[in-house]
């Protein structure tokens, strides 16, 4: 049995030895939604205080479709769009602070005022949304692939509402239709159990009359799925206008939409089984288990 065991161990520390070459792992996470996704704030009307938290970050890279158009050329580190901010900054920060030993990519698609019921319907209505975030994913991932990345995708951030809840059909059917989309999104992106957040805008202007509906159908998708978030925007910070985020607001945002995906631990963080094999306990299975286990059984007689 302990003779199995050593030449198991060699077995696979030697294969640990032969995927040395392997290419570096690329987390990516989808952005999807609509006004308050694409950001609307403006980086000059940040508070001094929070003046950091706009800056490029080169710990994260990202490419965005936005309003029908690419944004950019090609892959770049994360930072305001032109003098436009949107959550995807102060998210950008909370992942990359939590996550320093991670590469970290942000794929962005938004549409101003696009709706779930129909621009966002995986089954294609109006504008086809989910067909073009499948195309650009697809195309973005090949992109990070000829850059020599190996792609894993770890979550679904969706920033969107306020097309539905002004009008009661698709404030009712918004459960119905979440749960589709996501659906649909982990399997594009061939995850299961993709961590997806969905934020609970809050418009407070008077035509926002099924807002409690489309709140109530965000919560009861986060409810019954555990690897589903929903974060509260009813003290996010709003511009006169009552439906789109301030600069302060859309930091906010970033902040508890990144808290909340890391919540749901995307990474399998929590306990695990222990390996019997990982003798030092390093999360590994390598040489240096071998040599330890050779030495607690002592020279041969």
């Amino acid at each position: 049995m302990i003779l199995r065991t050593i030449f198991c161990m060699i077995a696979i520390a030697g294969g640990t030895i032969a995927n040395a070459d392997e290419k570096p792992v690329m987390d990516v996470l989808i952005l999807a939604g609509q006004s308050n996704m694409v950001g609307g704030a403006t980086a000059a009307s940040t508070p001094t205080h929070l003046m950091e938290y706009i800056q490029e970050n080169p710990a994260v890279i990202q490419r965005s479709w936005i309003n029908g158009e690419d944004w950019d050329d090609d892959w770049g580190n994360l930072k305001p769009r032109g003098q436009w901010i949107g959550p995807e900054m102060m998210l950008g920060h909370t992942l990359s602070e939590a996550l320093p030993d991670r590469n970290l990519a942000f794929m962005k698609i938004a549409y101003n005022g696009t709706n779930l019921g129909c621009a966002w319907d995986p089954d294609g209505c109006g504008l086809n949304l989910f067909q073009q975030m499948c195309e650009l994913v697809d195309l973005w991932t090949e992109q990070l692939e000829d850059m020599g990345w190996d792609v894993r995708f770890r979550g679904f951030i969706w920033v969107q509402g306020e097309g539905d809840c002004s009008v009661e059909w698709a404030a009712k059917r918004y459960e119905e239709n979440l749960n589709q989309l996501i659906a649909g999104v982990r399997f594009a992106t061939g995850n299961a159990t993709l961590a997806c957040v969905a934020a609970k805008m809050n418009p407070v202007a008077k035509e926002f009359l099924w807002k409690d509906v489309y709140h109530a159908g965000v919560d009861a998708v986060a409810a019954a799925d555990e690897n589903v978030a929903a974060v509260s925007c009813k003290t996010v910070e709003l511009k006169e206008d009552l439906v789109h985020l301030s600069a302060e607001g859309m930091l906010a945002l970033g902040a508890a939409l990144g808290d909340a995906f890391l919540a749901l631990d995307p990474y399998d963080t929590g306990i695990q089984t222990p390996c019997r094999s990982d003798v030092n306990n390093n999360g590994q299975v390598e040489v240096m288990d071998l040599l330890l286990l050779l030495q607690d059984l002592g020279p041969c007689p």
